[in-house]
């Protein structure tokens, strides 16, 4: 494979991939967070309310908050969207000084091999971090 395949089919793509895992993972956080926040902030302003049914949305709303952010730390969006962020910044890092011939690759002689093992570490240390993440066990909404 030559420098230049390497780079666009496998650093780039990698880059790619990490970038837009990043994203999704924030969407999805930021969603459960905000739909958290509402049900929070309309528990107090519910309960106000003499009416029965509206007292039952109250605690609705309150059941529902714990269980987004149960579901959130089970799914695990905000961990990952920060490995993924991690690592897209890392592979972006190497290749910029592999570019700019600075740092480590300085030496033209193994510019080439330095920039592989550099990203196919930085892939490696996500996926493990991955099954790191993705195998921890989230804590109950009571925080228990």
């Amino acid at each position: 494979m030559s420098e230049e395949e390497y780079i666009r089919e496998r650093l780039d793509e990698q880059t790619q991939w990490f970038r837009r895992k990043s994203a999704e993972n924030q969407k999805k956080y930021k969603r459960y967070r905000k739909a958290q926040s509402i049900c929070i902030l309309l528990v107090p302003v519910l309960s106000l309310f003499p009416c029965f049914s509206v007292r039952i949305a109250a605690a609705l709303c309150g059941l529902l908050a714990a269980y987004l952010q149960f579901a959130c730390q089970l799914d695990q969006y905000h961990e990952l969207w920060r490995c993924y962020r991690l690592a897209c910044e890392r592979l972006k890092h190497e290749k910029l000084l592999y570019q700019t011939g600075t740092g480590a690759y300085a030496d033209k002689s193994m510019r080439f091999q330095l920039l592989v093992e550099a990203t196919e570490s930085i892939i490696a240390a996500t996926n493990t971090d991955w099954n790191i993440i993705t195998e921890s066990e989230p804590q109950s909404p009571a925080g228990s």
